[in-house]
């Protein structure tokens, strides 16, 4: 695991209800959760780092998607992208899906169940730009 990994990971253990977490492998097998995007014409996979599980005050469990994403990347906004319209997709089975990037010393996310956040995904030019925008809070 990375540095950003390692944070994340920390964090959100630290969260209340928090019950167990998985990193997803980012290999492609049957226990490996694939969300599909378009890169250079072709449909591709990213394969999200994480996947956390919590227990909600009414006693329900909730899976969350956490995704820290390098923003260096020449796929980061395709990547993105599909995990966006992932979101949008899936947002009821999911209680949270997150991009996070570091922007300049600080890790910063962005709640792709927010339907302002998606739309400004979908029109931006560039990953970097989103994490130092309005759209992301620190994380």
């Amino acid at each position: 695991m990375n540095d950003w990994e390692r944070e994340v990971l920390k964090v959100e253990m630290t969260r209340e209800g928090f019950q167990a977490w998985y990193r997803n492998p980012s290999r492609a097998c049957p226990e490996s959760l694939g969300v599909a995007y378009n890169g250079n014409d072709q449909v591709k996979l990213v394969r999200p780092d994480f996947i956390f599980f919590v227990k909600q005050s009414d006693g329900s469990f909730a899976a969350d998607i956490v995704d820290p994403h390098g923003t260096h990347f020449s796929d980061a906004l395709a990547k993105l992208q599909g995990l966006a319209y992932y979101a949008e997709k899936h947002s009821e089975v999911y209680r949270r899906i997150e991009g996070i990037a570091k922007a300049g010393d600080k890790l910063r996310v962005l709640d792709l169940t927010d339907s302002s956040v998606r739309k400004a995904v979908a029109e931006a030019a560039d990953a970097r730009s989103l994490y130092q925008s309005e759209f992301a809070s620190d994380y």
